[in-house]
């Protein structure tokens, strides 16, 4: 009995881990899209500008 209820904590324990770590890298990896977004906007901007069609 308590082999089992030791066995049973130890998959909470794990499965507490896996939700932990999925979190923290899902809001580090949030918190990083934010600061390239300039930068994106920046070469979206160079892009419209060296579309330009020669008519001849």
């Amino acid at each position: 009995m308590i082999q089992e209820q030791k066995l049973d904590q130890f998959w909470l324990y794990i499965g507490l881990a896996v939700c932990t770590l999925v979190i923290g890298i899902v809001l580090v990896k949030q918190s990083e899209s934010g600061k390239y977004d300039a930068i994106q906007k920046q070469a979206d901007e160079e892009l419209v500008q060296m579309n330009i069609r020669v008519l001849g």
